[in-house]
């Protein structure tokens, strides 16, 4: 007996007497064995859409020689709900623009590892980088995910698509730390901390074409909105300096922030930037219009010992997260009432920060919401299709939300089994 017949043995495939399933049925049953196993792939596919948020920290523990995890925060009851374990000394962490994947870079082992978002985050893949990899970057389109090598001065390009390292690492300046892709794909920006540099990359050539010489101590580098301006924080000067990219890039002005500022986050409209002042505790706040900080800064946490490190706005720009290394917390508040702030024990040695919105339900097929759909879900949708289960066994199987499974629905879900979602 071929697997096709065992498939269709499992799912029942005789007829029988009722007019509906004569009907329905046969065809399919034949319709799932041919796309399944006609294919040979037993592929299963995962999620997106887009409502509930979660916060991800990355957290690297007490001991450099084991491995660290993501901590998944929901916003909404501002507890833990999950750790996904990675490789060691998590650092950077970015999400693809469909918020279904996070890549986070770790240091400790020299890997990036790949999560699955949705209600089951897991870690689906290591893929090994060499050169402490610690900050990471994907491109505006999902398609490359940038990294920073920090002990090889180099930047490394994955391919989203098969996870694999496209092309030789990309020679920077001294110690690259973070990395800042251009809305429009074609650049990327490094901070080099060691040699006080800003490389310039050119994608489409994935080699680097300038060098902008900013000086001190470069630890983040952002864009602004208009894609006219780069932010660079220099923890030398405790400062964030401006250089203008609209043509030949020029260093335009220096903002003073507050002592040993470290990471930078605009707010999704480019109206504010966000600074962490590790020295002092506490965020300073920049008004982009003028360039000049407004009010008075955040306190974090305990403050002074705090230690504030990564910084993220979340999408809709209603929460700022913090990680705060020295308190292993982090710290969620409201950019316009910023006390008080939630504190959330997140693990020791919290790095970076990241907000991804989820999807609103499963991929058609996905009963449990793990992000994959397996011959058993497949099976169990035939089922209700032809009338042996209820639709409450999987509502995920019912796309149109008319309490019933269509052919067309069991098809969306062969599909993603076989493909992923579109």
């Amino acid at each position: 007996m071929n697997r096709a017949t065992s498939f269709e043995r499992d799912l029942q495939c005789s007829p029988g007497t009722r007019p509906r399933r004569r009907r329905f049925l046969p065809i399919v049953c034949r319709m799932l064995s041919r796309l399944i196993w006609g294919t040979g792939l037993l592929a299963v596919g995962v999620c997106r859409g887009g409502a509930q948020t979660r916060a991800y920290v990355t957290v690297a523990g007490d001991d450099p020689q084991q491995p660290g995890f993501v901590a998944v925060i929901d916003p909404e009851i501002n507890l833990v709900i999950a750790a996904v374990v990675v490789g060691r000394q998590p650092q950077g962490i970015a999400v693809t623009p469909s918020g279904r994947t996070l890549y986070v870079a770790n240091a400790g082992d020299g890997t990036v590892s790949a999560i699955r978002t949705g209600t089951s985050p897991r870690s689906t893949e290591s893929i090994p980088i060499g050169g402490t990899p610690l900050g990471i970057a994907v491109s505006h389109d999902g398609t490359r995910v940038y990294v920073a090598n920090a002990s090889d001065d180099t930047v490394s390009i994955i391919d989203t698509a098969s996870n694999n390292i496209v092309g030789s690492p990309i020679r920077v300046g001294r110690g690259p730390v973070r990395i800042a892709v251009a809305p429009d794909g074609n650049r990327a920006y490094v901070a080099n901390q060691i040699d006080g540099t800003v490389s310039l990359i050119d994608t489409a050539n994935a080699a680097v074409a300038g060098t902008i010489i900013v000086d001190g101590m470069p630890m983040d580098v952002a864009i602004g909105a208009a894609s006219d301006l780069l932010y660079v924080v220099d923890s030398a000067s405790d400062s964030v300096k401006l250089v203008d990219i609209t043509a030949e890039p020029v260093l335009a002005a220096a903002i003073a922030v507050g002592d040993s500022p470290l990471r930078l986050a605009l707010s999704p409209d480019g109206a504010r930037a966000y600074v962490t002042n590790t020295g002092d505790g506490d965020v300073s706040v920049i008004d982009t219009a003028t360039n000049q900080v407004v009010g008075i800064p955040i306190v974090i946490g305990s403050g002074l010992f705090s230690g504030p490190v990564g910084i993220a706005v979340s999408p809709d720009g209603s929460r700022i997260g913090v990680a705060a290394a020295l308190d292993g917390t982090a710290v969620l508040l409201d950019p316009l009432r910023p006390e008080p702030a939630i504190v959330i024990a997140a693990g020791a040695n919290p790095g970076d920060i990241v907000f991804v919105n989820l999807p609103n339900r499963p991929c058609a097929g996905d009963c449990d919401d793990d992000g994959r759909v397996t011959i058993d879900e497949l099976v169990l949708g035939t089922n209700i299709a032809v009338g042996r289960g209820e639709v409450a066994q999987c509502p995920a199987f019912d796309v149109g939300g008319d309490g019933q499974v269509t052919v067309d629905e069991l098809v969306k879900a062969v599909n993603v089994a076989l493909n992923g979602c579109p």
